[in-house]
């Protein structure tokens, strides 16, 4: 299964609530919880819930807002 990784170099396994991400140069982000796909999907098409079976992702909030653009660095501060 082909997995899409938006976040290059950061070890996704090891991540949990409380961490914080910098993104780019000014960006902070910190992770709050994780969250699996939810069945609102099914408002959009009602394949979406089953396509999406097994992935998760984070619920996160922002501690420094700034400009993001694509290819900017990402890591983990704390």
């Amino acid at each position: 299964m082909y997995k899409r990784q938006l976040t290059e170099g950061l070890d996704e396994l090891t991540l949990r609530p409380g961490d914080q991400l910098r993104l780019g140069d000014e960006v902070v982000i910190e992770i709050h919880d994780v969250r699996a796909p939810c069945n609102n999907l099914k408002s959009v098409d009602q394949r979406f819930p089953d396509l999406m079976l097994g992935r998760s992702g984070w619920v996160c909030r922002v501690v420094k807002t700034g400009t993001l653009r694509p290819g900017m660095a990402i890591q983990k501060v704390t």
